[in-house]
Parts: C-alpha cells; sequence; structure tokens
C-alpha cells in the first residue's frame, strides 16, 4: 500500500509511504531554495515520486495535514495570504486580520464549511496534477493527529504517550494522545490562545528575530542570560488552570500583540539573555507538570514529544531527564515540515487496518529520504561550471585526512536528509579542536555568535566519554550535559551550560561512520562538529548545483561531492556556469 502524503502551509512538502514505512520525504524548500517555503507542494511530489520511481496510478491514497488549517482562503492563494516572519506593517495589519477572523471561523457552521472549502481547493490542485484521480482517496488529516502519528509510527514502541506540543493547527495548541498496539486515541488539548509555541514566537519576534526559524536563537541565548529578573513577567502570560490541558493566557498570543509589548517596552528594560533565560525556563516548567501529570496518572513512562516546540532541543532533555519516565522519541522533523510524513502514516494505517492488515510503528533508523545525484550528473554539473575536481575511489578516508588536518570540508553523498538537521550527507564537517573554529565558521556562513555548533561522534565514545548519562541520539534532536573536561577539550561543540546537541553515529550510518573514526584513528578524537551546509537563513543544500553555489561563496576549503573532490585554493576566477 502505497499512501502520497502533503502539507502545504509553512514548511510544506510531500511524503510517500509505503505499508507503514516512510520511504521518500521532502521539504519544498530544498527544491525552489526559498527558506520556510509556504504553498501547495508540486516540485515536492514530483520529488518523492521520481526517488521511488512511482506512478499516480500505483498511489492508494492521498493524505493532506490540515482539516480547518491553513484556512481555505489561504490554501487557494498561499502567495497573497502567507505570513510575515518579522515584525513590520504587513505583519501587524496580517495579525489584526487573523484575530478577527480567528473570532469568527468559531461561530457555526464556519469550522465545517471550512473543511468543506479545504477539501474543494486541495482536490481541484491535486486534480491539476492527475485529473484520473478517485477523489474518494483524498483524505483530510488533524493537524494533531498528523504531528502525533509522526512520533508515534516512526517510534518503534507499542504503547506511549504523545505529546503534541505546537504554535497552532486545527483548534489546539497542545494535545496528548495515548498510544498503543497502533491506535491513537486523543485525550487533551489545550487551546490555540494559551499556546506554548505562540509564546516562545511571540518572544523571538519581540526580540528582533524571524518566527518558525528565529525559536532556536533565543534557545541558544537563553543559556547566557539570568531567568529570575523577567520570570515573573513571562510566568503571569500563560498559567495552568487545569493539569489536564486547561491552559489561560493573559496576554494576546494568536495575534502575536505580546510581541510588540517585548519589543517596545520589556526589551528596553531587561537584556534579550534575560527576557530569552526566563521564557525557556517558562517553556520547560511548564512542559514539566504536563508531562509528570499525564505519565503519573496513566502509568506510560515511555514518551513521545512532537510538534514545532519539540525543536526546543533543551527542554527535550529536561524531559528525557525525568525519573517517571523511561524512554523518549522525538520525531526528526518534528515541526510542520514532517505532517505530510504524520498525515500520510495514519491513513495507511487507517486503510490497512480496514483491510485486516495492521502497519505497526517501526523503529526510524535514518532520515535519508531526499534525492540522491549519481557521479554522471555530479561529472557534468562540474562541468557546467568550469570548475576542476579529482575523483576520489575512498572519498571517507580522503574527507577524514582533510578534516584531521583542520580544513573545513563540505560533504554531499548519498540521498538527502528530512528534516532540519543535516546528520552527515548535507554536512559541512571540522574537528572540533581547531582553533577559533567557531568565529571561522561564523563568519564563512554569516552565523549568529550565540548560537552552538553540534558535533557528530561514535556512538560507542558518545556514551563512554563525552556525555554524562549518555544514550543513542541520532537525530541531534535533544542535548546532554558533556563530562568533565570535555568542554575544554571542543569548546566549539559544548554550549556555554556545558551542553552539547550530539549525533551519535553507529555502524549503521555506515559511510559516515568510516569518516569519523579514521578522524579518531588519525587525531584520536572520535568526535567531529558537523553544521548544515548552506549559507545561513538559505536551506540546506539539496542538487549539486546547490552545493557548488555555496562552495563557490568560499564557506568552506573543499567539497566532497560524490566521488569527486573539489578545493577553493585552487582558481576561481573561471568559474562561470554555461548557459
Amino acid at each position: 500500500m502505497k499512501v502520497l502524503g502533503i502539507y502545504d502551509s509553512h514548511n510544506c512538502g510531500a511524503c510517500l509511504v509505503q505499508d507503514g514505512r516512510i520511504i521518500a520525504a521532502i521539504e519544498e524548500e530544498r527544491l525552489t531554495r526559498n527558506k520556510i517555503e509556504f504553498g501547495f507542494p508540486y516540485n515536492s511530489i514530483r520529488c518523492v515520486m521520481e526517488i521511488t520511481n512511482t506512478s499516480w496510478k500505483e498511489i492508494d491514497a492521498v493524505a493532506i495535514a490540515g482539516l480547518k488549517d491553513p484556512p481555505p482562503w489561504y490554501r487557494l492563494n498561499p502567495k497573497m495570504f502567507k505570513f510575515k516572519r518579522k515584525m513590520g506593517f504587513y505583519w501587524s495589519l496580517q495579525y489584526t486580520l487573523w484575530r478577527i477572523i480567528y473570532t469568527v471561523r468559531k461561530i457555526f457552521p464556519f469550522p465545517q464549511l471550512e473543511t468543506y472549502l479545504n477539501r474543494l481547493v486541495l482536490t481541484t490542485k491535486i486534480k491539476r496534477i492527475y485529473p484520473d484521480i478517485d477523489l474518494k482517496k483524498v483524505f483530510l488529516v488533524d493537524h494533531h493527529l498528523a504531528h502525533a502519528s509522526a512520533g508515534y509510527r516512526t517510534s518503534g514502541f507499542n504503547k506511549a504517550l504523545v505529546f503534541g506540543l505546537d504554535g497552532s493547527g486545527d483548534g489546539y495548541s497542545s494535545t496528548v494522545f495515548t498510544a498503543e498496539n497502533g491506535e491513537l486515541n486523543f485525550i487533551a488539548g489545550s487551546s490555540e490562545k494559551a499556546s506554548l509555541g505562540k509564546l516562545y514566537s511571540n518572544v523571538t519576534l519581540g526580540l528582533g528575530f524571524k518566527k518558525i526559524s528565529g525559536e532556536g536563537k533565543v534557545m541558544g541565548l537563553s543559556a547566557f542570560g539570568d531567568s529570575e529578573s523577567f520570570f515573573s513577567e513571562i510566568d503571569r502570560v500563560i498559567q495552568i488552570k487545569d493539569i489536564e490541558m486547561g491552559f489561560f493566557s493573559t496576554e494576546d498570543l494568536l495575534g502575536n500583540t505580546y510581541a510588540k509589548k517585548i519589543h517596545r517596552i520589556y526589551s528596553r528594560k531587561f537584556s534579550r539573555e534575560d527576557i530569552a533565560a526566563a521564557t525557556q525556563r517558562k517553556l520547560e516548567e511548564m512542559v514539566v507538570k504536563i508531562v509528570e501529570h499525564f505519565v503519573k496518572k496513566l502509568d506510560i513512562a515511555n514518551v513521545i514529544i512532537a510538534g514545532g516546540v519539540a525543536s526546543n532541543v533543551n527542554m527535550n532533555q529536561v524531559i528525557r531527564e525525568l525519573g517517571c519516565v523511561n524512554s523518549t522519541f522525538v520525531f526528526p522533523n518534528m515541526g510542520d515540515g514532517g505532517l505530510s510524513a504524520g498525515a500520510a502514516l495514519e491513513i495507511c494505517y487507517s486503510l490497512g487496518k480496514e483491510k485486516g492488515k495492521k502497519f505497526f510503528p517501526y523503529r526510524l533508523d535514518n532520515v535519508f529520504l531526499g534525492p540522491a545525484f549519481s557521479n554522471e550528473k555530479i561529472k557534468k554539473t562540474i562541468e557546467t561550471y568550469n570548475l576542476k575536481a579529482g575523483y576520489v575511489e575512498d572519498m571517507e578516508s580522503r574527507i577524514a585526512e582533510l578534516v584531521a588536518e583542520g580544513k573545513i570540508v563540505a560533504r554531499v553523498n548519498g540521498r538527502m536528509e528530512f528534516g532540519p538537521r543535516a546528520l552527515g550527507n548535507r554536512s559541512i564537517l571540522v574537528l572540533p579542536t581547531s582553533p577559533h573554529i567557531e568565529d571561522v565558521l561564523n563568519q564563512r556562513l554569516r552565523r549568529d555568535e550565540f548560537m552552538p555548533f553540534a558535533p557528530s561522534i561514535i556512538e560507542e565514545y558518545a556514551m563512554n566519554e563525552y556525555l554524562e548519562d549518555g544514550v543513542p541520539s541520532p537525530f541531534m534532536t535533544e542535548t546532554f550535559y558533556v563530562k568533565e573536561g570535555i568542554k575544554e577539550k571542543y569548546p566549539a561543540v559544548v554550549h556555554v551550560d556545558n551542553t552539547c546537541r550530539p549525533q551519535t553515529v553507529n555502524e549503521e550510518n555506515e559511510t559516515y561512520y568510516r569518516i569519523i573514526k579514521r578522524v579518531g584513528e588519525l587525531t584520536g578524537h572520535y568526535v567531529v562538529l558537523n553544521t548544515s551546509y548552506n549559507m545561513h537563513e538559505e536551506p540546506i543544500v539539496c542538487s549539486p548545483e546547490d552545493a557548488i553555489d555555496t562552495f563557490l561563496k568560499k564557506a568552506v576549503d573543499y567539497l566532497a561531492l560524490g566521488n569527486y573532490l573539489l578545493s577553493s585554493t585552487r582558481e576561481m576566477s573561471a568559474a562561470k556556469k554555461k548557459m
């Protein structure tokens, strides 16, 4: 059974699921090169079908995330209605209108009408691609159910609690589901008006960053601040009225009015570091109360975290370290970029069950679900740029040698990662002991200086020598405290709070494992600094063209593109792409 999953708001994309397992997935931004892409993902749909060599006749169902959200007027013309991600006049106008729409759309019969119109708009768009589609095969999936399904059905857990922590979607901001024997059951939810995700994005906007991408900067900044000075203010904004997810807010978070207050009033009285620290503390304290309550009440100790707030790796660490929690799992594409996968997984399970076949949860072992490019394609691309490159048979060993020498090496190899993290196939690799490497990378990639870098570590060394209370963490979805002496040895990949966000690498990730192991044999350090291969505020590179364009901006010393190696020390003045 093959199900095509689609999401068509911010971070739009497509996914193909076969018999309950993801076989291809990509976000539209990687193909259009527009960061945080909006709209119907025509390119992504085409891409996942090409990756898997699937025709429309082989598709058993199409699953689209979102019953009411995004609303039909947005889905009809996303370019006109896509929201601004930074404060300004049009941003203010948009959210004034949104507050009005939010009030009206709750009145009967608007919710039912929105779902009907959404289905009409979406089926029209699908028919443009495949006119013969049977509309009975098109399903809309609740936003939070899609988040929960993405987490549960790739966790490997039979029985678990799923916490969907998000900004908003289909009437809720946070949800709790029980999961057992393949079934997901909604048990609690908090309203969109009192949203932990919206609180964090309001602070993000108020501090001058872009929402959806800037929240990670606020989290990184929080380690430099003192939470106490601003905490009484942020603490009053959202309170728990009822531990069964009954939140209430004293500020307008949905319309982002609180962002204006942060910007105009509080940012002049308090440092941005202290505001960030208080916001992070508030988030962690509320989530801990919720998780502890439901884990103890329902006696379920396996916890799955999904939704955009689950990109907060510090919060994920706090949840993992709770005494009442046995194991945790965070879906690697935890935000709305993962909704296409969740929708497809959910419909695949439902249809399989109807036909007498249950597709039980499996453990996702990698996220290399995007396109790959042959050496032949790579060679032709290099030639179009009039560049010289050497063919290297054992590229893994050569990369390791260059990293051991202190070089900055970009690696583009195999299928691209699905999600916000580069995990070795679209990565920049550096020895983390290299002097001042953070400053060098920040300057080359145009990053903010307070944003921490992350390490990729051979798994057995991570458990024994690097991390306190380490567990396998292959997707960079949580932080860990490091052992004594590690911060001094590897300052580039350890944050000021003595934590790091590692990717643990084992032999299943064969070629990347070989690189890091060889680096260890050459240097004694079984760890590399791994950051995504892209300029700041650009999507992670996808194609050979993307890789070379970034290379020509002098982001790295070497580019290992498949089996071809390009060096920035060679003359680049003749590098012009042929028209």
